[in-house]
């Protein structure tokens, strides 16, 4: 999981901290004028709104990003079955040229000003094949197996020539 720069401890107990007092601020306020079954549903509601924002500004500070989302911009799936394992990222931005390298079990996808990607791999895989289209990279990889079956845990990898992106 891709992490960002955590945020001190004590600034997020601040912020929760306060949020939290004013969700019960309404909530007191909705029970005590009198606003009958409507302030408890309203109060319920902002309850679980909180509840729910505690859950995100957790997520945020503690530096979790959002499965399939990198931190430059990327959205990337990965695709894995028995054989292969497929890439697709949606480039943050269109590029003329990319280039695909696979060294050890990272795969590194490298476009124009500073976009860079890595992925790291589980298992040793070599580069089958990849297209390049309208911002949508697809990388085929195939799975190295050992002699008897067994998946290959060293060596592996290597830069792999390129195809013309431009179509």
């Amino acid at each position: 999981m891709n992490r960002r720069e955590p945020v001190p401890g004590y600034i997020l107990a601040l912020i929760l901290g306060f949020a939290g007092l004013l969700i019960l601020g309404v909530y007191l306020r909705a029970l005590f004028r009198g606003g009958g079954l409507l302030g408890i549903i309203l109060a319920a509601l902002a309850l679980g709104l909180l509840a729910y924002w505690i859950r995100e500004v957790t997520h945020l500070f503690k530096g979790e990003v959002e499965p399939g989302k990198t931190e430059g911009g990327w959205d990337v799936d990965v695709i894995e079955d028995s054989e292969d394992i497929t890439i697709v990222a949606r480039m943050p931005s269109p590029c003329e040229k990319v280039a695909v390298l696979l060294k050890g079990r990272i795969l590194q996808v490298k476009g124009e000003e500073n976009l860079k990607l890595s992925i790291p791999l589980k298992e040793d895989v070599r580069i089958s094949g990849s297209t390049y289209k309208n911002r949508i990279l697809q990388v085929k990889l195939e799975k190295i197996m050992k002699k008897g079956g067994a998946r290959d845990q060293g060596g592996g990898g290597g830069e792999t020539p390129q195809p013309d992106w431009n179509e």
